[in-house]
């Protein structure tokens, strides 16, 4: 099992992961109590990725112990939130990283003298997925986890296999290599009539290739180099300047309103329909990539326009990244919305998702 050996009882790991040995042990024991051997072999068997698994397997050391502390820490939290138990189950399968999402929403929430509900999903009506109460005061949470689409998988692919013969280990010690591809090459990704990305998923091989071709025939004794690659990409090596970085890839941009675009479409106006029946909503989106800050609050204030009465119910929405600081809108008509801003506003570091 995942626990054993226990590589993270040590007391030194600990102190330099930003805790202590004893706090460690009773994280690890969190981690157990909700991650035990029958869960974790349904995730394993299950085949496909896992939201949990990638904490609970993740290598030694101290990223992946601050890593486990910080899974340990939103399981903690949630320790009497009403539902947990049904919804722990959806860990495993293809709604493991939404749910996980919501875990950490949930867990954000979670203040002392609030109680926090995980709402059973209905056939006859949509319903929100957490449900926040405080005294006689309450509001419904929507949460939605915007999966990548597959261009932005095409890009990640391609940059992965553009770092790996420049990477730290791959033999270039000294050396810094530094790629920036062209802007855009994103739009190289397509599929065809009968959904088929075979000859996008070539080129992008073909790329990576060249570029590592490219990078192959630099005359080291020669340094710093740059070589261009007109629509492809610019390539610089040079003697490395820090300890542990091989180089770097870069470059493909990702249009702001294409980032606004799928946000509005596919998260929050989804989230209006689940929010329908309730009296104060807030709708959380995680997306990879988010927009600007203005562009996304002048999209919201023409939305509450546009859709007065769906917007009505609406305190705020907020947009988390992991790449990305926060976006918050606040509603300007909603009492509640200076409560939305607290909730949030005091946990922005507990988010982990």
């Amino acid at each position: 099992m995942w626990w054993d050996p226990p590589w993270w009882d040590d007391s030194a790991l600990a102190v330099n992961a930003g805790s202590n040995i004893e706090e460690v042990r009773e994280l690890i024991e969190v981690l157990k109590r909700y991650f035990d051997s029958d869960w974790t072999r349904k995730a394993a068997q299950d085949g496909r990725a896992n939201a949990i698994i990638r904490f609970l397997w993740n290598g030694t050391g101290i990223w992946p112990l601050q890593d486990l502390l910080r899974l340990a820490h939103v399981m903690r939290r949630l320790d009497n939130a009403e539902g947990l138990g049904k919804k722990l189950s959806d860990l495993v399968g293809h709604k493991s990283h939404s749910t996980f999402f919501e875990f950490c929403i949930a867990s954000r929430l979670a203040e002392p003298g609030c109680s926090v509900e995980f709402l059973p999903e209905s056939n006859d009506a949509r319903t929100p997925d957490l449900r926040v109460r405080e005294g006689t005061y309450s509001f419904d949470v929507e949460c939605k986890n915007l999966e990548r689409d597959q261009w932005e998988l095409w890009v990640q692919r391609l940059q992965a296999d553009v770092i790996r013969p420049i990477g730290v280990g791959s033999g270039w010690n000294g050396i810094e290599v530094n790629v920036e591809l062209s802007s855009r090459l994103s739009d190289l990704h397509f599929i065809d009539k009968k959904g088929d990305d075979g000859l996008s998923s070539a080129i992008r091989d073909e790329i990576a290739a060249r570029i590592e071709n490219q990078i192959s025939e630099v005359d080291i004794s020669k340094l710093p180099h740059e070589v261009s690659m007109p629509g492809v990409a610019r390539i610089r090596v040079q003697e490395r300047v820090a300890d542990g970085v091989g180089g770097s890839v870069g470059g493909i941009e990702i249009s702001p309103v294409a980032k606004l675009r799928k946000i509005i479409v596919n998260g929050v106006l989804p989230a209006l329909g689940q929010l329908a029946a309730s009296e104060c909503g807030i709708v959380a989106v995680r997306s990879e990539h988010l927009p600007d800050a203005l562009l996304f609050e002048i999209a919201m204030d023409a939305l509450a326009k546009a859709k007065p009465d769906a917007m009505s119910r609406i305190a705020g929405v907020a947009l988390f990244s992991p790449i990305q600081p926060e976006i918050f809108w606040t509603s300007k008509t909603k009492e509640a919305a200076a409560d939305f801003m607290a909730y949030f506003g005091k946990n922005n570091a507990r988010l982990s998702s």
